[in-house]
């Protein structure tokens, strides 16, 4: 995870903390490298951030398009879409800003639900990136 700013919180602090187990972990791990790859081969630039629970991935140094949280035996994601929809996600909203507005939390537990992860992440990146023009 080279492409991670670790410097609030290490990936090992954050498994320790979360008491994840090696499925959660790997889940971590590949998600990464998989949207990552996603991410490089439409050439849309982002950073990640550790947190004490997982990691949030930007698509610019204010527009957050997703946050992983690490649990012990899985990983989950909630999808920031602001007034949009992903096809496929219910709404969620916990905050009284509409720019917090987003997606219910999705969970990873297997590889299937890893890639459907990454297409719903790469729509949510394209709806962050038009909000915060």
């Amino acid at each position: 995870m080279n492409n991670l700013d670790q410097s609030k919180y290490s990936i090992k602090n954050i498994f320790e903390k979360q008491m994840a187990n090696s499925t959660a972990q790997k889940l971590l791990f590949n998600l990464n490298e998989e949207l990552t790859h996603q991410l490089d081969k439409e050439h849309l630039a982002f950073i990640a951030r550790t947190h004490c629970r997982g990691i949030t991935y930007l698509c610019n140094d204010q527009k957050a398009f997703l946050f992983v949280n690490v649990r012990q035996k899985f990983i989950s994601i909630t999808f920031f879409t602001g007034n949009s929809r992903i096809d496929g996600l219910k709404k969620a909203n916990w905050g009284k800003w509409e720019d917090n507005t987003g997606s219910e939390t999705f969970r990873i537990f297997d590889n299937p639900s890893l890639k459907r992860a990454v297409l719903f992440a790469m729509k949510a990146y394209k709806i962050a990136l038009s909000c915060s023009r």
